[in-house]
């Protein structure tokens, strides 16, 4: 028989902790575990580490870039459909952006119309300016069949 069966219990004490090294670590590893797992120790308040404290203005900071880079990506994509839309390279909509979106749409329709102008002054000055050839005479004649007599 073992001691420890028939010994009479007093008054439970509170508990002081792990009194062994071997069993302080062990706790700290239980611990550990229970908070990578999400559950917090029963009857231990969970107290946050001063080195863990949050900056909440960095935080705030952080927060404002993530909403102006969605508000970025956002206005990309629709610059991108308003370019889809005229037959013009997407790749121009970096350059388009504006503040909202009524500022983009508006850069992208006069970048609409001074490329419009631009290609046709370009072609203008490309193509003759007189009178538009006639190509018909240009074609190759049917040579006529059957016999011909000088």
């Amino acid at each position: 028989m073992n001691m420890d069966e028939h010994t009479v219990k007093g008054p439970e004490e509170p508990t002081r902790g792990p009194e062994t090294p071997e069993a302080q670590k062990r706790e700290a590893s239980e611990t550990a575990k229970a908070a990578k797992t999400g559950e917090a120790a029963q009857g231990q308040p969970e107290a946050p580490e001063a080195a863990e404290a949050p900056d909440t203005a960095a935080m705030a900071r952080e927060l404002e870039a993530l909403r102006r880079e969605k508000r970025r990506r956002l206005l990309l994509d629709e610059a991108r459909a308003m370019l889809r839309e005229r037959d013009i390279s997407p790749g121009f909509a970096g350059l388009l952006l504006g503040e909202d979106s009524a500022d983009t749409r508006r850069r992208v329709e006069l970048f609409e119309r001074q490329l419009s102008q631009t290609l046709q002054q370009y072609l203008a000055a490309r193509l003759p300016a007189g009178e538009p050839r006639d190509f018909a005479a240009a074609k190759p004649q049917k040579r006529p069949r059957g016999i011909r007599r000088p």
